[in-house]
Parts: C-alpha cells; sequence; structure tokens
C-alpha cells in the first residue's frame, strides 16, 4: 500500500477462500500512517474486488486482544465465532473470527 508514493503497509486477501467468501489474511499499516483513513480505503478496495469476483462476504481472523478488532468493527465486520487455536510448543491463538456480507 502506498501514500504519497511511500509504502506504508500491506494487504493479502484470497478470493474464493470458501464457497462465495474471501478471506483476509493480512492488513499492516506502518503505526504513523493509522488513523489517517487508509485501512478504510483498503477496505473499501477489498470490498470491490469482492463485487467483481461475485464472492459474498469477507471474513478474518483477529486476535481478541488486538486492537484492530475495533477497526474491524467499525468498517462492519461482526465476530461470527470464538476460536482458540494450537500452534505449537504451548503457544495458542485466541482470535475471533469476524464476518461481513457484501452485497452484489
Amino acid at each position: 500500500m502506498l501514500n504519497d508514493g511511500v509504502e506504508v503497509g500491506f494487504m493479502g486477501f484470497e478470493i474464493g477462500y470458501e464457497s462465495q467468501t474471501t478471506k483476509l489474511h493480512r492488513l499492516y499499516l506502518l503505526a504513523e500512517v493509522k488513523g489517517k483513513g487508509l485501512g478504510k480505503e483498503a477496505i473499501d478496495f477489498l470490498k470491490r474486488e469482492v463485487k467483481r469476483y461475485k464472492d459474498k462476504s469477507i471474513i478474518l481472523n483477529v486476535n481478541k486482544r488486538n486492537p484492530s478488532f475495533n477497526f474491524y468493527k467499525s468498517q462492519g465486520f461482526e465476530v461470527e465465532q470464538e476460536v482458540v487455536l494450537e500452534v505449537g510448543e504451548g503457544f495458542v491463538m485466541d482470535d475471533y473470527i469476524m464476518k461481513i456480507a457484501i452485497e452484489i
């Protein structure tokens, strides 16, 4: 993602991750550009891509303690499920699975 020609973040997503569902795998922004509307622009871009490919929803995982949870809520995502996944060596991911429906 660019801001005035400078890389300030990136987004990774997978169209058709599940039936008519896109998965947002990653959305990262540098701290100095957070709160300037770039996250919303990224989500709006993703929504347009999802519509273009005729998927009907976007899902994502976010850690329950990640401040980004509130950002995703502000963009219309809702908690669908809570999951605790063991990732090995005693570590777990304590996440929300969030989802937003996309009107085609």
